[in-house]
């Protein structure tokens, strides 16, 4: 259902351009460490638009795959926090995508910085907004 797709963002902010693929509403981001090292087998569970939903993993390369207006919350246990390890979101090109507005379990909340990272704590759990 979810499949890696070619797809083009501009810096930061929201603009998508999508590459057909069959799925045109289809974005595809990037788990990324601070080393810029792809984080892979994160857990995460998205509810569409339409109120489906779908649990997946991040693939080897960090990659995840959404629709425009689905939200998506990621497990980080395991991880130490934004403090000892941070986590950026980024696109294909490797930019960080900003304000992304996301919930934490911990109580951080807002939007991505403008390098695509964000506020969390040991072992949280975090709702992005797409």
């Amino acid at each position: 259902m979810i499949a890696g797709i070619a797809f083009g963002l501009s810096g930061c902010g929201s603009s998508v351009t999508v590459v057909e693929d069959g799925n045109d509403d289809l974005v595809t981001l990037f788990l990324i460490d601070e080393d810029g090292y792809s984080i892979a087998d994160v857990p995460y569970r998205c509810v569409l638009a339409d109120g489906s939903i779908y649990d997946d993993t991040t693939n080897n390369d960090g990659s995840f795959s959404f629709e425009l207006g689905d939200y998506c919350t990621f497990d980080f246990y395991d991880f130490a926090g934004s403090d000892y390890e941070p986590i950026f979101i980024e696109d294909d090109l490797g930019y960080g995508k900003g304000d992304i507005r996301y919930d934490c379990d911990s109580g951080d909340s807002g939007f991505t910085y403008s390098d695509g990272s964000f506020d969390y704590l040991a072992d949280d759990s975090c709702t992005f907004y797409f």
